[in-house]
């Protein structure tokens, strides 16, 4: 398990950084867009370039947060249980976001096969091929849910709470 958790956690580091560089690429393609109008110049492909990149940052940066706690959480329950009661959530919080994403990555998984198989495009000027933003979604939560495995498994639920994180 230690070499899986090792591999998990490296692999949720560099996604995290891809992640990072796509919301980077985003807001420079939407001032490259902005500069490009206010000179007078219009083009078709930014707007969706972006919403695209934004859309994979989301998924593939998802491992990388959960890794680092940096999630928004609403911690009132686990802080007013304390001890036991409080690790118990913790820790139920944890398998059910283990199962969402389990769920939500073979829907991904689903969708981006439905549109690789039939060459699905964006019915947009520009036509992208939409399975490889659609696989974003699949892979993003199929490591997302390999992150919960993890800390699962090391009792970083557990721990957390201990910490009064």
């Amino acid at each position: 398990m230690d070499q899986l958790a090792k591999f998990v956690n490296r692999l949720s580091e560099i996604v995290g950084i891809a992640a990072g560089v796509m919301l980077v690429v985003a807001v420079l393609v939407l001032n490259y867009m902005i500069v490009v109008r206010a000179m007078g110049y219009s083009s078709y492909w930014e707007i969706e370039l972006s919403v695209y990149l934004l859309v994979a940052a989301t998924f593939l940066g998802s491992p990388f947060t959960l890794k680092h706690a940096g999630h928004i959480g609403i911690d009132f329950l686990p802080t007013v249980l304390r001890g036991r009661w409080s690790r118990i959530l913790r820790s139920a919080a944890a398998l059910l976001g283990l199962v969402v994403c389990i769920f939500l990555a073979w829907q991904g998984a689903d969708f981006a096969f439905e549109a690789y198989t039939i060459d699905e495009v964006a019915e947009s000027i520009w036509a992208p091929l939409l399975w490889p933003i659609k696989s974003t979604m699949a892979f993003g939560l199929l490591l997302t849910a390999l992150q919960y495995i993890v800390l699962i498994w090391d009792g970083a639920p557990i721990v957390a709470a201990e910490r009064g994180h």
